[in-house]
């Protein structure tokens, strides 16, 4: 099954700075990379990097969620939302490297099904929280690391990013953890050479050699690293 961590396109994301005495809100659908938002608790602007977007569900049983009666369903069961002073996803155990939230089951989610609905999430600098319906939230991925950067510096088109998240968080949800953990890793240099050297590792048919020592890596990185 296909995971995502998203929201739908009308989803209300807090801008503005920290100086602000207005709240200014706009849709996710309209922000764009080099946009800034509020993080979680007002205290600082966090820079948008990197625009993950979703075309409409191939899977419309897929859900979404809201922690509360008083906004409809707008996330998908597998992102954290900051809610009554503690984070809950209705799956808690989708990102392994989110251990550090505590994220807990939500208490009475509304639920309804995603359908044919555009999905988006913003891949930020800082401390990768941000504000959805009023309600705390987090990147899940930070600022995307190396697939970012692959991205910025042309090695990879927004489809062959959008095409990486697909494979390690679904196809090989075994490898997810393995896989973002070389993405951050990698991301912690910004070097081109070695970036594009990463593209020619992983971005390629699995019966590749080389694509099988990448995934390899992937499986000893989140054994050490659970």
């Amino acid at each position: 099954r296909r995971r995502r961590r998203c929201f739908t396109s009308e989803t209300m994301i807090v801008m503005g700075d920290s100086t602000s005495t207005n709240i200014i809100e706009k849709p996710i659908s309209e922000i764009k990379v080099g946009d800034y938002v509020m993080n979680m608790d007002m205290t600082s602007k966090n820079k948008v990097l990197f625009l993950e977007t979703h075309g409409a569900a191939v899977f419309p049983e897929e859900n979404l969620y809201s922690p509360t009666k008083d906004v409809k369903p707008f996330a998908t069961e597998y992102h954290a939302l900051f809610f009554n002073n503690k984070w809950v996803a209705v799956d808690i155990n989708f990102m392994p490297w989110m251990k550090f939230l505590n994220i807990q089951d939500a208490e009475n989610p509304v639920i309804e099904k995603c359908g044919l609905r555009k999905l988006h999430n913003l891949w930020l600098d800082g401390d990768g929280t941000y504000i959805v319906n009023r309600i705390g939230t987090h990147s899940g991925l930070f600022d995307g690391g190396w697939m970012r950067q692959t991205w910025e510096q042309g090695l990879m088109s927004h489809e062959d990013v959008m095409n990486f998240v697909y494979e390690y968080g679904s196809q090989k949800y075994y490898l997810m953890h393995g896989a973002y953990l070389i993405s951050k890793l990698m991301g912690r240099f910004n070097n081109k050479m070695l970036n594009r050297f990463g593209v020619y590792m992983i971005n390629c048919d699995d019966s590749c050699i080389r694509k099988k020592i990448s995934e390899f890596i992937m499986k000893l990185l989140q054994r050490r690293f659970k």
